[in-house]
């Protein structure tokens, strides 16, 4: 009888031994697995269990990887590896994380992540093409989310790495991110234009171009001096930190340019002071026809015409 109580009672210490060693581990980081996230979710309650910590495990990491997850079913080269080596870098770099966590820390942590990830995963060793494709795909997902933590504006952290991406590139995100803060309820159809899939690296030049200039009111009777100098500002390898938004508030509608450090070093990328005025005719509005024409402009250059 003493026996088979031994015998019982190891057997209930091992598996105790084996529960906490699972839950201990938590979720197991994958280069494919997306549900990692909703695993690490539910150990940690960050936003299921009725708590506004952070929403980061829910609506950006299991929303990026599984969009990049499917980008990486059609690109197939090397892009296609990019994807699984930062998704398990970014999924290995929370699995330390255990109950109970700090959310905030761990949003953080994650945001930090990003940048090193992208390198690690080669993102630095792509063609400009590859980059800027991706790239788009990053800002995409931040004007469809949360623009305040960027997953593109990570990428603006490999100084070194993002120089093949183009000027325009650059500018169009920065004007997308403008747009879908005072064009909420289009904020979905304007996450739509800066998917590149299916476009050669010569189409996509052009697609870039063009969604650009309609975007910033081409149409609409935007200044072309204004037009310019907010590509020369955001474009540049070292755009100007100030919004948009600021500098009609702040510098346009002073008497002097020089209110600030940053009003000076953005009227000092657009050339000369009247090009930086001519920025106050860039329309803040945006409206459902000029997004449907630049989707229908990039649907014509798919088919060659």
């Amino acid at each position: 009888m003493r026996q088979i109580r031994a015998i019982f009672l190891s057997i209930v210490v091992f598996a105790q031994v084996c529960w906490s060693v699972n839950a201990v581990s938590g979720p197991t980081p994958s280069e494919t697995n997306c549900g990692f996230y909703l695993d690490l979710e539910k150990d940690l309650g960050c936003w299921f269990k009725e708590r506004d910590d952070s929403d980061y495990l829910v609506k950006y990491g299991y929303k990026f990887c599984n969009i990049f997850k499917n980008r990486a079913l059609t690109w197939k080269d090397q892009r296609s590896a990019w994807v699984k080596k930062t998704t398990f870098c970014l999924q290995n770099g929370l699995k330390d994380f255990h109950a109970p966590a700090n959310c905030l820390a761990l949003e953080d942590a994650a945001f930090k992540m990003h940048p090193g990830c992208y390198r690690d995963g080669g993102f630095c060793n792509l063609s400009k093409w590859k980059k800027t494709t991706i790239v788009f795909a990053a800002f995409g997902i931040d004007i469809l989310l949360k623009p305040t933590n960027s997953f593109g504006q990570a990428f603006r952290l490999l100084k070194d790495c993002v120089v093949g991406v183009s000027g325009t590139a650059n500018a169009l995100f920065e004007r997308g991110r403008n747009l879908a803060e005072t064009n909420p309820k289009l904020r979905e159809e304007l996450s739509k234009v800066f998917f590149l899939d299916g476009l050669s690296e010569k189409e996509t030049d052009k697609y870039l171009n063009f969604a650009l200039r309609r975007l910033l009111g081409e149409v609409q009777g935007a200044d072309k001096r204004g037009i310019d100098a907010f590509v020369a500002i955001y474009g540049s390898s070292r755009p100007a930190v100030i919004s948009l938004g600021d500098i009609a508030k702040k510098c346009v509608f002073n008497a002097a340019i020089d209110v600030d450090e940053s009003c000076r070093q953005a009227a000092a990328l657009a050339g000369s002071d009247q090009d930086f005025k001519a920025i106050s005719s860039i329309p803040p509005q945006i409206d459902q026809q000029t997004i449907e024409e630049i989707l229908n402009y990039r649907k014509k250059l798919k088919k060659g015409e």
